[in-house]
C-alpha cells in the first residue's frame, strides 16, 4: 500500500480512523507501517442540530494502527460547503410480516 500511497503524496486525502473519526488534509508523508503526515489537518464530524462542524488540527500525525484497509482516498469534496448540510437519521425500511 505504500507505493500507492506516493501519488497522493502533497495532495488533499480523507482519512477514515478506526474509531471513525474523519481526518482531512494534505499528506505531506507516510512510512512502510502507514503511519501517515497530515498537513492543515481538520476533522469533519457531522450533527443532527449544527450540521458538519470542523475542527482545525494543524500537523496531525495518524498512526498506521488506525488506518483500516480502504480508509484512505482522495478528498473529492475538500472545496465544498458543508454549513448547510444537516445529519438527519434515516430508518431502515422494514420488510412486511407474514
Amino acid at each position: 500500500m505504500t507505493s500507492s500511497l506516493e501519488s497522493y503524496m502533497n495532495r488533499m486525502v480523507n482519512v477514515v480512523t478506526g474509531d471513525g473519526r474523519i481526518i482531512i488534509g494534505l499528506l505531506k508523508g507516510f512510512d512502510q507501517l502507514i503511519n501517515l503526515v497530515i498537513e492543515d489537518a481538520h476533522e469533519r464530524s457531522f450533527s443532527e442540530t449544527e450540521g458538519v462542524l470542523t475542527t482545525p488540527l494543524g500537523l496531525y500525525i495518524i498512526r498506521g494502527e488506525n488506518v483500516p484497509i480502504g480508509a484512505f482516498f482522495p478528498n473529492f469534496l475538500a472545496l465544498g460547503r458543508f454549513e448547510n448540510f444537516k445529519n438527519e437519521c434515516v430508518q431502515t425500511p422494514r420488510r412486511p410480516t407474514k
